[in-house]
């Protein structure tokens, strides 16, 4: 019996090509498939003119995984937020879920915690600079925020001169992600595993929506990835890609045991080193 496919979600100021190591990994006993988000890679020039939201941005991939039936989904990032909408239009359609730094601020709109209405403010903060600043600016700032003050200045001038050009799109990814009403992720009947990686150095926005995110969904287990941060999947691609094969393998084998679990939530904090 032929596996399903995997289809792997990149974030924003990306493309489908940061899934390359999975591929790699998972050839040639199984399909990968990487498409580029609408507004990147294949499809930058798309979407510049008109408003849309987090439901248009997921369609396409949602007519995919319609074609094959079934796909183990995977996401970095603001493809979390992606991902998201497509467990919440055809959560019957997804083997198993498996999210690195998933960025899904509409998760801090249902909680009491006053810290976490704080870490939105950021988000929405964050947000208005991209916005009201010219292309460097923006996603120098931007960049900074998701890896370490000074980032941006190591980069090479062309790498921040392809930056730049993206910054409309990352302001469209905050806007999409921020709009999202609060409670949407909360009440989605998914009960396929669910492991969320977390990069030990990724900020605490990130540790944070982990944490809501498991909470929200069961069958969860929240794996922090040593010395890794926000974009482990390229800085540690071999690692990350191994602990996103495994997970799904697992859930493979869980699926032909028919095993009855109960919901769970577990953290393990010191699965991998560089």
């Amino acid at each position: 019996m032929q596996t399903p496919p995997i289809l792997a979600i990149h974030g924003s100021a990306s493309s489908g090509a940061m899934w390359k190591p999975l591929q790699q990994i998972c050839s040639p006993a199984r399909n990968v498939l990487n498409p580029d988000l609408l507004g990147y890679g294949e499809h930058q020039s798309a979407l510049i003119s008109q408003r849309t939201c987090l439901a248009f941005r997921a369609q396409p991939l949602i007519e995919v995984i319609q074609q094959y039936k079934s796909v183990h989904l995977v996401a970095h990032s603001f493809g979390g937020s992606v991902a998201m909408e497509i467990i919440r239009a055809i959560p019957r359609n997804i083997e198993s879920l498996t999210l690195y730094d998933p960025v899904i601020p509409a998760l801090f709109k249902g909680s009491d915690e006053v810290n976490d209405q704080h870490l939105l403010a950021d988000f929405i903060a964050l947000s208005k600079i991209v916005a009201a600043t010219e292309g460097h600016v923006g996603m120098e700032t931007f960049l900074d925020f998701w890896s370490v003050p000074g980032a941006w200045q190591s980069m090479p001038q062309e790498v921040k001169n392809k930056l730049a050009q993206l910054a409309p799109m990352v302001l469209r990814d905050f806007e999409e992600a921020i709009s999202v009403s609060q409670n949407t992720y909360t009440r989605i009947p998914f009960n396929q595993p669910v492991r969320i990686l977390v990069g030990e150095k990724s900020n605490g926005h990130a540790h944070r929506m982990a944490q809501l995110l498991a909470e929200s969904l069961p069958h969860s287990q929240v794996d922090q990835m040593i010395n890794m941060g926000h974009m482990g999947p390229t800085t540690h691609s071999q690692q990350v890609s191994q602990s996103i094969l495994e997970h799904i393998e697992k859930a493979e084998q869980s699926s032909s045991h028919n095993t009855n679990t109960q919901p769970s939530i577990s953290v393990n904090m010191s699965l991998h080193s560089s």
